[in-house]
């Protein structure tokens, strides 16, 4: 691993136990930090969660070492 950090103000969200603003809040700041790349525990994310499918729409996935997926920004 590399050093990193995280640019949301949350360690975990999770569907059914953070809000919606919760979630915004947290594309707010990836959006805000510019954030080149994004680690995510995608064999626990059901499809529909909002930053994965954030994640989709504005990264790559550049590796998958499961359980994650590491996204870089698409240009």
């Amino acid at each position: 691993m590399v050093p990193a950090e995280n640019p949301t103000p949350y360690s975990l969200l999770l569907p059914r136990y953070n809000s919606a603003e919760q979630y915004a809040d947290a594309v707010a700041a990836i959006e805000r930090r510019h954030t080149p790349y994004l680690v995510l525990l995608s064999a626990m994310l059901p499809d529909n969660d909002p930053i994965l499918r954030y994640a989709r729409e504005h990264f790559e996935p550049v590796a998958t070492p499961w359980p994650y997926t590491i996204y870089r920004r698409a240009s």
